[in-house]
């Protein structure tokens, strides 16, 4: 019954299983074709003899000569090209996600007790389907003081339905300023969050991190910021 819907309708070697078919009957055909040119094992298993002038190796020299064509060898090596494409495009669980780019607001609270709004921006580019690099900025204002980061580091997410949790690691450097004084120092962040959507334009529900400072070579550590916006996948 299932397959006689499919009468006269031609295989689409255009998808990857039919390809895949395809590549795999040229394959086929050329080794049986070659191997009824090879001279056959006698009793014992061995060939009949070594020498170059049977007339069994003569007959597989020739049909080397012959299939040995531009066109023909053009066309073993397509065949060879589609099947290694094909197999690793089934081996594939997922492709590679394109460049995202985020922006939205951010909250921050230091361990002082000093608390900040503002915002925050970001860039990913993966590298597997799961594994990518991000580029983090971010600026807060409050109480006559200011505090932005620029950060670094490997990020971790999963894109394969319309909740794509993630997590990262961010490391760079950090500048807070309180009237006529600045000052330089570090900055390290370990979180994540959860985006929402399937199209280009996802939102970004949350994104909580723990924030460690360093100024002055004083290391503060209870330090947190929260973000939420949007992310736009190209």
């Amino acid at each position: 019954m299932g397959f006689s819907s499919k009468v006269g309708h031609p295989p689409d070697y255009q998808s990857p299983i039919g390809a895949l078919l395809l590549s795999l009957a040229h394959f086929v055909q050329i080794s049986e074709d070659f191997y009824q040119h090879l001279p056959r094992s006698g009793p014992s298993g061995f060939l009949e003899t070594a020498s170059l002038t049977h007339p069994s190796f003569k007959h597989a020299l020739q049909y080397l000569a012959r299939s040995h064509t531009r066109e023909n060898r053009m066309r073993k090596l397509i065949c060879i090209a589609v099947l290694v494409c094909t197999i690793s495009m089934l081996g594939m669980a997922q492709e590679t996600p394109k460049p995202e780019i985020y922006g939205g607001y951010q909250f921050t609270r230091t361990d002082g007790g000093w608390h900040a709004s503002g915002w925050d921006t970001a860039a990913n580019m993966y590298i597997t389907p799961w594994l990518g690099a991000t580029a983090d900025f971010s600026g807060v204002y409050g109480s006559g003081s200011n505090l932005y980061t620029y950060t670094f580091g490997p990020v971790v997410s999963t894109h394969k339905s319309s909740f794509s949790p993630f997590a990262h690691a961010l490391f760079g450097g950090a500048h807070t300023a309180a009237g006529s004084l600045s000052e330089g120092g570090m900055a390290m962040m370990f979180g994540g969050g959860a985006d929402f959507g399937k199209r280009k334009l996802v939102f970004r529900a949350v994104q909580f991190d723990w924030m460690v400072l360093r100024f002055s070579g004083v290391s503060d550590k209870n330090n947190m910021r929260v973000n939420t916006g949007f992310l736009y996948r190209f």
